[in-house]
């Protein structure tokens, strides 16, 4: 009897992540009684809930929003009390931004604030997952939240969004000597959701700023920003190097942390994939069901559901791809991984999109079955 594996990612505006995975677990547990599930994370918004799955426990924290207003926020410090997990979404994300603040205006302050107060539990590794955020600000704010003040030419300090960042002509050397000894035994690693640079090709403002709202103008002016900014991180981290994937995540914070702390960037589907343990538990004989509400150009991009889809097309799994939306494209590219996949895509059992989204369970509940009868 095949075992089914089950590792989704949430649908935006119709389930979180345990409700999708548990429907699914009744869906198909009458048809293959052996069912496992898994929590999936990439770095960006709800990874700290992974680590809320493995008993970390949850720490307040005085910080502020994307639009500098002071706001209490969470973060996870691991049982033995060794690791902090901090979450850019949940500070100063997106999902926390008042509707009208604009990507140029928007900071990643709190981001710092936080890490400064992540410090003073001792621990020997943060790791700081980046994704969802309503920044464009390449981190500046970050250097802020931590107390290093960034110049401008007449050597005032610079306030928040990219018009700092245009400001921006140097950093206070011996603020961040200071920073990089209160963090000298504390090892630093950054969970990233996308492969995008902080400049070069794709970098971070031409792959997300007109998501966050820049205009087409904004958007090149930030780009020769960010040509300087990088400049700036070269001075203080004369190694980092602007052009390597992932240093454009939330908007520059990996490229800003990565300078100040030489921090280690790694995917976050990939670390949290194999802290899971899917990938070390599907094989031949698996049906391996993972999905998300968009299945589009960025799930290949290092999106939460990737490696396990890799996982799949390399234990020769039947893999199961369900979304919200599917696009032809990228369905394309991922059966050349993996030839036999199973796709189901919800909008094809609906009239219009708010249908989808409304009657999503009730489409799951009366099709999937019926289009799992194929798997021998």
């Amino acid at each position: 009897m095949k075992s089914v594996h089950i590792a989704m990612d949430k649908f935006r505006d119709c389930f979180t992540q345990d409700e999708v995975t548990q429907l699914l677990r009744a869906i198909v547990q009458p048809q293959f009684p052996t069912v496992h599930t898994y929590p999936l994370a990439d770095g960006g918004e709800g990874s700290l809930d992974f680590f809320k799955t493995l008993g970390w426990r949850e720490l307040s924290t005085l910080t502020a929003g994307a639009d500098c207003q002071e706001r209490t926020s969470i973060f996870m410090q691991s049982p033995d009390n060794s690791t902090i997990a901090i979450e850019l979404a949940e500070i100063a994300g997106k999902k926390q931004a008042p509707a009208t603040l604009s990507g140029w205006d928007a900071s990643s302050l709190g981001l710092g604030i936080a890490l400064r107060d992540a410090a003073t539990y001792n621990p020997s590794t943060i790791l700081i997952c980046l994704g969802g955020s309503a920044s464009s600000d390449g981190g500046l704010g970050i250097f802020e939240g931590l107390g290093i003040a960034v110049l401008d030419r007449s050597e005032k300090e610079v306030t928040h969004g990219l018009s700092a960042v245009a400001a921006a002509h140097s950093i206070n050397t011996e603020e961040l000597t200071q920073v990089r000894e209160l963090f000298s035994a504390i090892d630093v690693k950054i969970l990233v959701d996308t492969k995008a640079q902080l400049t070069g090709n794709p970098n971070a403002i031409s792959m997300y700023g007109k998501q966050k709202g820049l205009t087409g103008i904004q958007r090149n002016r930030a780009t020769s920003y960010m040509k300087k900014w990088a400049r700036l991180l070269q001075q203080i981290h004369p190694n980092f190097q602007p052009t390597a994937p992932g240093t454009g995540a939330a908007g520059g914070c990996s490229a800003a942390l990565q300078a100040i702390f030489n921090a280690t960037i790694l995917s976050g589907a990939d670390y949290f994939a194999e802290l899971s343990g899917i990938t070390n538990q599907i094989n031949s004989q698996s049906i391996v069901i993972t999905g998300e509400g968009k299945v589009d150009a960025s799930t290949l991009t290092g999106k939460a559901i990737m490696p396990v889809i890799k996982a799949a097309a390399e234990s020769h799994a039947q893999l199961i791809i369900i979304g919200g939306v599917i696009d032809t494209a990228t369905k394309a590219k991922i059966t050349q991984l993996s030839p036999n996949t199973l796709f189901f895509n919800i909008s094809q059992y609906a009239p219009n999109r708010q249908y989808s989204i409304t009657h999503a369970s009730e489409i799951l509940q009366q099709n999937l079955p019926r289009e799992m009868e194929q798997i021998q």
